[in-house]
């Protein structure tokens, strides 16, 4: 049986007693109106507040002290009140009364859960613009400093966001990685010249241990704002190593997700950026396979693979054989693009086949024309 409507009733300076037709329709509590409110009504939780009317100067004034209850207003009587949520004649039948203060009830909880949605959502943007801002500041200062660092942090982003989206991410923990990926050298700032413009292979040991301590530094500066403290623990255990070897201690799991995801990007970008030694894309990817389970998360090396075949060119050869649908295994490489039978692509030519893609293959049917798929000689 459903729950009564819990309603509070103000008892006016003449009134003895909540009309008749409310107390059997609803669980009621009377309130005499007056200057000290008894403090109980704000934890009783009513739904609906009720009062006779014609309505004084006490009741209106008792009114604001409720107003922080933001609930409707039933009046009872037959004086027109304008800022009532509903009117109703003393003379209306229990029954009729108490479909009306569940209406009244259901629209008003309603109404509150919408205003707090928009509230919660009005604040969450205005943060979200504000952290954009703040992030698109330090990309220009860092600009200023570093030329090269937009066109890096671009190919940084892109890369963590495929991989991040690969291993789906929440949205929440892809806008903390896009953050990370942003601002991941801004403890570069803090670097003295002497260090930070000196070729790698020229500085000392110590000069070495000072550069690596830019993550730190990076971490320490931007988790000062308060919306971006996830974004600078990322920041901060980029450097790690899988196998625990890192700055930290770190090892495995025990290193963030995004940070690990970070720490391949950044790797592949440092080793073709460094102009002692220019390598190629398939040598710089050979180093980083060299670093798998050591230096970098197997799986997440497996996927920036698979992430350069996309938007690289890697070399590799280029003769194809045609498989059907049951012989794709792991670790193939797509030839050609496979659709759905609603033409739907459901993987990209370039894509290397691991467990979770070999799952989409097969969960999602295929164009029945087509009972083979062209991938790339091993």
């Amino acid at each position: 049986m459903k729950s009564p409507i819990q309603v509070l009733h103000l008892l006016g300076p003449n009134e003895e007693q909540p009309p008749d037709n409310l107390q059997i329709a609803a669980a009621v509590r009377a309130l005499r109106v007056g200057p000290a409110l008894d403090a109980s009504v704000f934890s009783d939780k009513p739904q609906v507040i009720s009062l006779r009317t014609p309505v004084d100067r006490e009741v209106t004034e008792t009114l604001s002290q409720l107003a922080g209850l933001d609930l409707p207003i039933l009046g009872v009587g037959e004086d027109a009140v304008k800022w009532l949520d509903a009117q109703v004649s003393e003379h209306i039948s229990p029954e009729d009364l108490r479909s009306l203060l569940d209406l009244l009830s259901r629209i008003s909880t309603s109404e509150r859960y919408e205003k707090r949605q928009d509230d919660a959502t009005s604040e969450s943007n205005r943060v979200y613009r504000f952290t954009e801002d703040v992030i698109a500041l330090i990309e220009h200062l860092m600009c200023l400093r570093f030329p090269s660092y937009a066109e890096r942090t671009k190919r940084v982003l892109q890369s963590c966001m495929w991989i991040g989206t690969h291993l789906a991410l929440a949205s929440h923990a892809l806008r903390e990685l896009s953050y990370a990926a942003r601002l991941r050298e801004v403890g570069k700032l803090g670097l003295p010249d002497h260090i930070l413009l000196k070729p790698r292979e020229h500085r000392t040991p110590e000069e070495q241990a000072i550069y690596d301590r830019y993550p730190a530094l990076g971490a320490m500066a931007v988790s000062e704002f308060s919306a971006l403290r996830d974004a600078a623990r990322i920041v901060g255990h980029q450097l790690e190593n899988f196998d625990g070897s890192g700055p930290s201690g770190l090892m495995a799991h025990q290193i963030p997700l995004a940070a690990r995801v970070l720490r391949v990007a950044g790797a592949y970008e440092m080793i073709m950026e460094e102009t002692r030694i220019p390598r190629t894309e398939s040598q710089a990817l050979e180093l980083l396979e060299r670093g798998r389970g050591s230096l970098f998360d197997p799986l997440l090396v497996k996927l920036y693979f698979n992430y350069r075949s996309l938007n690289g060119q890697p070399e590799r050869k280029t003769d194809t054989v045609r498989v059907t649908y049951s012989d794709l295994t792991e670790g193939m490489i797509l030839a050609e693009d496979v659709w759905s039978r609603t033409g739907m692509k459901i993987a990209a030519r370039g894509t290397r086949l691991t467990p979770h893609t070999l799952r989409i293959l097969y969960s999602l049917p295929s164009d029945p024309t087509i009972e083979t798929v062209e991938v790339y000689r091993h």
